[in-house]
């Protein structure tokens, strides 16, 4: 029994000593830059918490993967004003001079409220709605480019729903989406 298992030690011993390859920094892949700019166009009371949710799903699926460099001297120039409506020579004309690889671009947009009576409970609706714009500075193209919303939905026995607790139900969806999208679509 004991000579069959003579080779087990030797194996470990040769995995143990075999130099591996990716170890080193020099082969580690090369980061893309990144310069992300969210737009809070939603002007609610309660922009603060739902500014937080954005920045969260955001560092989520950017940090670590790629360098996000400083956008507060272009974050400054479109502040308050929706790129939606401008065209890709537009945005490759605020960026040029950055060292980014890519741009990304989220734009939430003001909520709308629906509201329903019923004799013994009360429904809210309330419809995220964001655009997400990315963008390769390098090819100068249109990676993904689109308008999309999503509702959420809570219903109380007291006709009491507050506008807050719905819209962060609605942007965590929301969000949840357009991660998946920035994770799928924007190049490593």
């Amino acid at each position: 029994m004991k000579a069959k298992f003579w080779f087990i030690p030797f194996l470990l011993l040769i995995t143990i000593l075999m130099p591996c390859k990716n170890t080193s920094m020099a082969s580690a892949r090369k980061k893309s830059a990144v310069i992300s700019i969210y737009n809070n166009l939603s002007d609610s009371t309660y922009d603060k918490d739902l500014d937080k949710v954005v920045q969260k799903e955001l560092q989520k699926r950017l940090e670590g993967l790629y360098i996000e460099l400083d956008n507060q001297p272009y974050a400054s120039l479109i502040k308050k004003e929706s790129l939606s409506n401008k065209d890709l020579s537009d945005v490759l004309t605020l960026l040029q001079g950055s060292q980014a690889n890519y741009f990304v671009y989220l734009e939430l947009l003001p909520f709308k409220k629906h509201g329903i009576n019923y004799v013994a409970h009360f429904d809210k609706n309330m419809t995220a709605s964001v655009f997400l714009w990315l963008v390769d500075l390098n090819q100068s193209k249109t990676i993904y480019r689109d308008h999309f919303s999503l509702v959420g939905k809570d219903s109380s026995p007291d006709w009491y729903i507050g506008n807050k607790s719905v819209a962060l139900k609605a942007l965590d969806g929301i969000m949840f989406k357009a991660g998946e999208i920035i994770s799928a679509k924007l190049p490593l």
